[in-house]
């Protein structure tokens, strides 16, 4: 093997270990792009706007929850505002009639002086007024107003029409107060719950938040990372080009040399074929070589 072909071969090895270190660059630069481009795309995107939609879902949650806490506040003070007002209403109307009820069997007993009938139609109006906002209000006003208080059997009647219309508002009491003890628990358990729910919304919203931070920063990172291997693939592609270039260079070359080399080696063997099929005596041979 002649020195060219040395030196061919010294320069094809080291082009073809240069070529495929440039080819494992650029291998490994597409690789990691599309590992980080698969980590944006389907994991750290989509977890982005997820983390994003539950925090908005939780802030909306929290908004609507305090709402509706405030009007059950409102609501369970107006309730239990007319409770009390119902109670206490319905316990003068009850001290009312039970002094109407007094006074009327006073009547009943004899002859009724004027001053009995005085405060009998004192408490008339002490209950019509007690009782005007209740169903009984219209009924009891026309009862009183056909009151005669020389007839007995009216008075009873009205006596006991008295003790029903008491009978029934000490039951409405009663069933207030159940009422106002139903609504109080239920609103006390509402609360509770919408509290809880809050703070586990608040709670969620903290921890997402930390999450999409951290997520924020590890997309920055692998779009940084990738931009950092885009930037390395093209030097690496770069530089194969100009490797594959020089080296089509040097092979040119040596494909010239080898045609040149291959051109005096026919030259020569011509020459000496030439040579070989003259025939000359040995004194003209010794000449030519003197």
């Amino acid at each position: 093997m002649d020195i060219n072909t040395q030196d061919y071969n010294v320069q094809l090895a080291e082009h073809n270990e240069w070529e495929a270190a440039i080819r494992e660059r650029i291998a490994s630069a597409e690789s990691d792009i599309a590992m980080a481009t698969s980590s944006l795309e389907n994991v750290l995107y989509p977890l982005k706007a997820s983390l994003e939609a539950q925090i908005a879902r939780d802030e909306q949650l929290v908004v609507d929850t305090l709402a509706a806490m405030d009007v059950a506040t409102n609501e369970r003070a107006q309730n239990h505002a007319d409770n009390m007002a119902y109670i206490e209403e319905a316990s003068m109307a009850i001290d009312a009639v039970d002094e109407c009820v007094e006074l009327l069997a006073g009547l009943d007993s004899g002859a009724a002086s004027m001053v009995q009938v005085t405060k009998v139609q004192r408490s008339f109006k002490k209950v019509t007024e007690a009782l005007k906002n209740t169903k009984y209000g219209s009924m009891i006003k026309a009862l009183l107003k056909l009151a005669d208080f020389a007839n007995s059997e009216m008075l009873g009647r009205l006596r006991e029409k008295f003790q029903d219309v008491r009978a029934e508002m000490v039951q409405g009491i009663a069933d207030t107060q159940a009422s106002e003890a139903d609504q109080l628990a239920a609103y006390t358990n509402f609360m509770a719950v919408s509290q809880q729910t809050v703070d586990d919304a608040r709670q969620r919203i903290v921890d997402n938040r930390a999450a999409l931070a951290q997520c924020i920063q590890d997309i920055a990172d692998t779009e940084a990372f990738r931009e950092q291997r885009q930037a390395d693939l093209a030097v690496a592609e770069e530089d194969l080009a100009v490797e594959l270039a020089r080296w089509d260079a040097v092979q040119a070359m040596f494909d010239t040399l080898f045609a040149e080399l291959q051109n005096e080696a026919e030259a020569i063997s011509e020459v000496l074929d030439v040579i070989a099929s003259i025939s000359v005596s040995e004194e003209t041979f010794e000449r030519l070589n003197a």
